[in-house]
Parts: C-alpha cells; sequence; structure tokens
C-alpha cells in the first residue's frame, strides 16, 4: 500500500494507471491503423475505379472504414486522390444496393467535415443525388440520405435552405 492511502484508494489508482496505459495502447493501434490505411489510399482508389463490382464495393467499404475514424479522418486526402467522382457514380448505382450505400456513408463523413468541404461536395452536386436516394426502396440507403442531407444542412443557413430547396422535405 502507499503511504497514506487506504486499500480502496489504493486499488483505484492502480486501476487509473491501468486504464491510462490500456487507453495509450489503444490509441497508438489506432493511428498505426490510420497510417497504415491512409498509405494504401492509392490502392483503395486503384481498385474503386476497379470494372469489378465486387472490387468496387470492397474498395467503397475501404474508403469509408478510413473516414470513419474518430480523430482526424483523411477528408482532404481522399478529396484530393480523385476518390469524389467514383463515389459520386457508385451512388446512383441502384442496381447495386450495397455499393451505394457503402458510397453514400463515405460522403456523408466527407460532408461532417469543414465548411469548405461540405461546399466543396455540394458543388460536386451531391445534394440533389441525396434527395433522390430519399425515395430509394432500400431503408438503409433512404436512411444514409438523410443523414448526408443533415450534414450538409446542418452547416450553415445557406446549405439548409438549399438542401430545402431542392426537395428535401415534403410540401404540405
Amino acid at each position: 500500500m502507499t503511504p497514506g492511502m487506504n486499500q480502496t484508494e489504493d486499488w483505484v489508482m492502480i486501476n487509473f494507471e491501468v486504464l491510462n496505459i490500456v487507453d495509450t495502447c489503444a490509441v497508438t493501434a489506432q493511428k498505426q491503423i490510420e497510417s497504415s490505411s491512409l498509405a494504401q489510399l492509392p490502392d483503395i482508389v486503384q481498385a474503386l475505379y476497379s470494372e469489378l463490382p465486387q472490387r468496387q464495393k470492397e474498395a467503397t467499404f475501404a474508403l469509408r472504414r478510413l473516414l470513419c475514424t474518430e480523430r482526424d479522418p483523411p477528408i482532404q486526402e481522399v478529396i484530393n486522390c480523385g476518390a469524389i467522382p467514383r463515389l459520386l457514380e457508385s451512388l446512383m448505382s441502384h442496381e447495386n444496393p450495397d455499393l451505394q450505400f457503402e458510397a453514400a456513408w463515405a460522403l456523408t463523413n466527407i460532408a461532417s467535415g469543414s465548411t469548405n468541404h461540405t461546399a466543396w461536395l455540394v458543388q460536386q452536386g451531391v445534394v440533389p443525388m441525396f434527395v433522390q436516394l430519399l425515395s430509394s426502396p432500400h431503408a438503409n440507403v433512404a436512411e444514409q440520405a438523410v443523414w448526408a442531407l443533415g450534414n450538409i444542412a446542418g452547416d450553415n443557413v445557406q446549405m439548409r435552405d438549399m438542401v430545402i430547396a431542392h426537395g428535401s422535405l415534403p410540401s404540405s
């Protein structure tokens, strides 16, 4: 026991130290995963442009996972690598709802970035695409469209008004 502490306080201190070590290890492991995934970005983008639907889906999934990182997702890197045009194409891939869902989720994560990221994505014409997906027969795709439009509309008043102007809400 530590001098001046009772058994309970000593136990709490030991557990606190263990939790700090575990947390530090988890953060280090996450950073290693993120950096290795980021290093694979060129390969992911190449697979994204594959003619094989399964390869496209796997690449889109990998890209979405990369953008789901909690701390500093590499949004700008994904934009810079040229992945967005293919994600937009995949968004309209009605014959492949799994690919459509993964593309929608990746784009939703980009829309949750900075105001500049959101504005850039909007300039690519994503809002009417997401509005169209609101009526998808696949609930997960429609739900992802709701999330994306919410991220865009939540950025500022102008974005909100533009999302509404594109018919995202039913008229009464």
